[in-house]
């Protein structure tokens, strides 16, 4: 290709429409192959210092180069214009070599690397080879660009484009930023979902006083992840999460199988011989070998613990600690035990053995599940951090109830809150909300559902849901004939009710008619 600047088996550097310069792949790259591995063409301390030093610095590195050399290092981008060119092209192209690093490299072809929000690539230190390598982190067709992300969070779109602008000066146009409105907002709810369970699981001693919930939590994001299309290095990172987890309560059962998993993905994007490839290796050999091993022993077990010739499904379970699947039913909303009125909710600082569990002397946790049921009855929208809503719960007393929006992230719709919805409130205690009048105060979106009907129109729903979907000598009733059958259907419009053979046959099959 004319225009490449480099042109090797596995890749190519060349002009990448509205980017500069790309690297593209110049045959298919199969998932967990090693792309390149690259010495770094000037060592740089990460903290600059005098700029006036480090420009006397790099002239004297470059000079100690055949020009040509020289010449690549400055035909490099350069962001910061303000600087003199040696300066700017080290700010701009500077990668740390290793996560706590003092010092940062700079690498002719690997500074050719583009950002996308959803790389096919990883980039490594590698310590033991000291060099920097690239894998692929998914297969990569001839002629694909070859990417990587500079972030070092994740985020829905509008927050990635914040940052990307503000650090490096451009707006990204990769395939997840591009994508359409309805798909980018499923995207953009588990992106945000993904970064607060991430923060959840790394929250200080969170491991320890809920080996759990954190495991539960590790577990979700993996699928989230997966679902995502995420493939890099977080991958690893979540089992290594779970097996904390496992190893800080003696689990050594579960810790080798997480360790194992962590491995195998961690030799995908960095390859066999990196520094943490080699720790996690020790650590599926002999997990008891980890500093946080039996911190406490109540889950303790032995390696040999782990079951064996259980289907995939069932290994699943017990590793993760769930319970097998058993067949639920939906709950009654009129019930007050699970959906109390404000009149029967907590306070703030009440430690209620109906509600709560002690954690330790300091802490409790919710012990069962509990939500607030309310009409919207009025809206005050004049504060652009909060809403101010009125409320009617089931007994017909109104209550005020402040949503702290600025909380709640970049995907939630303000709209959505109307007169003539109702509000679903998970977890709710008495709070002073404004002026000190005792109300309810939610400040995370997980923890609150808008439904657009109104409060007697769900009552009535949950009671007609719970008629026809009720286990019944392990039956249900048929919504169209409304007899208990065991041969039954569930309704592909609306999966909650259900048919027996004779209505489907007549209604569906029969007249052609869709059913619900």
């Amino acid at each position: 290709m004319a225009d490449a600047i480099f042109t090797g088996p596995d890749y190519i550097i060349r002009p990448i429409p509205g980017k500069g310069y790309g690297i593209v792949a110049a045959r298919k790259i199969k998932t967990g192959e090693r792309i390149f591995s690259e010495a770094p063409l000037l060592k740089l301390p990460r903290n600059v210092g005098s700029k006036e030093g480090l420009k006397v610095k790099i002239k004297a590195k470059l000079n100690s180069y055949p020009r040509i050399y020289r010449d690549a290092y400055r035909d490099l981008w350069n962001s910061y214009r303000g600087d003199s060119p040696e300066v700017g092209i080290a700010l701009t192209n500077a990668y740390p070599l290793g996560p706590n690093a003092s010092t940062t490299g700079i690498f002719l072809h690997a500074a050719r690397l583009n950002h996308s929000c959803h790389p096919n690539a990883q980039d490594t230190w590698n310590e033991a080879r000291l060099e920097l390598t690239l894998h692929a982190c998914c297969d990569i067709e001839e002629g694909e660009e070859i990417t990587i992300t500079l972030l070092s969070t994740r985020g829905c779109r509008k927050a990635r484009q914040r940052v990307l602008k503000l650090n490096c000066g451009f707006t990204c146009l990769c395939c997840l930023c591009s994508l359409p409105p309805t798909k980018s907002k499923l995207s953009d709810e588990r992106l945000e979902e993904i970064q607060r369970l991430n923060n959840q699981i790394k929250s200080p001693m969170v491991h320890l006083l809920e080996p759990l919930t954190t495991l539960h939590n590790v577990e979700r994001n993996l699928r989230l992840m997966i679902k995502e299309g995420i493939a890099d290095v977080s991958i690893s990172r979540a089992y290594s999460d779970a097996f904390q987890v496992a190893i800080s309560h003696g689990d050594q059962a579960r810790a080798k199988i997480f360790a194992d998993r962590a491995l195998d993905s961690r030799i995908i994007v960095e390859g066999d011989d990196s520094e943490m490839v080699e720790k996690l290796r020790r650590l599926s050999l002999h997990p008891y070998t980890h500093p946080s091993h039996k911190i406490t022993s109540k889950w303790k077990t032995s390696i040999e613990d782990a079951p064996i010739g259980f289907p995939d499904a069932d290994l699943e379970l017990w590793l993760w600690r769930q319970d097998q699947p058993r067949e639920l039913q939906f709950a009654d909303l009129r019930c007050t035990t699970n959906f109390p009125c404000f009149n029967d909710l907590p306070g703030e600082f009440d430690t209620s053995t109906d509600f709560f569990e002690a954690i330790d002397t300091f802490s409790c946790k919710p012990k069962k599940f509990w939500a607030f049921l309310g009409d919207i009855l009025s809206v005050n929208d004049s504060d652009p951090t909060r809403l101010q809503l009125t409320a009617q719960d089931k007994n017909w007393k109104s209550i005020t109830i402040l949503l702290r929006t600025s909380e709640f992230g970049e995907t939630f719709d303000r709209s959505t809150v109307k007169q003539g919805s109702s509000i679903v409130i998970l977890f709710p205690v008495k709070d002073e909300t404004v002026g000190k009048e005792l109300g309810i105060v939610v400040d995370r979106l997980s923890d609150v559902k808008i439904l657009p009907l109104q409060l007697d129109e769900l009552l009535e729903l949950s009671d007609k849901v719970r008629y026809y979907t009720s286990l019944v000598d392990k039956k249900r009733r048929c919504h169209g004939c409304r007899k208990e059958s065991e041969c039954r259907k569930m309704c592909k419009k609306c999966f909650f009710f259900q048919y027996c053979n004779e209505v489907r046959y007549t209604v569906y099959e029969k007249i052609g008619i869709e059913i619900c």
